[in-house]
């Protein structure tokens, strides 16, 4: 039993439901003030959240129905870069926020 209300407690962590209808796993709950906090400070945090955020974009990437490429040449220090100012811009906003707001630049 004990493990069954642990199991629960972690998706409960894990899995939040954003104002887009679905469900976000994993961190991309996060504030953008905790994301640009720990990128300042360069921490082990700051790196799960940089991949949770290119995760979300390999996700879009692979199954979106883009007719270009969607990153156009930009770097991986493009993206986060530009994660880094949404998040500077929009504190309150977590980095699901950030991250599809990416995508919707990128798709131009």
């Amino acid at each position: 039993m004990k493990n069954i209300i642990k199991v629960f407690v972690l998706m409960s962590i894990l899995v939040s439901t954003s104002g887009y209808g679905s469900a976000t796993i994993g961190l991309g709950w996060v504030s953008c003030s905790s994301w640009t906090n720990n990128r300042s400070r360069d921490t082990l945090k700051s790196a799960q959240f940089e991949s949770w955020v290119l995760g979300f974009l390999t996700g879009a990437i692979a199954y979106g129905t883009w007719d270009k490429d969607l990153l156009n040449g930009n770097s991986v220090v493009d993206v986060i870069g530009w994660v880094d100012t949404y998040c500077r811009t929009n504190p309150l906003n977590d980095i699901t926020d950030a991250s599809t707001a990416l995508v919707g630049v990128l798709k131009g």
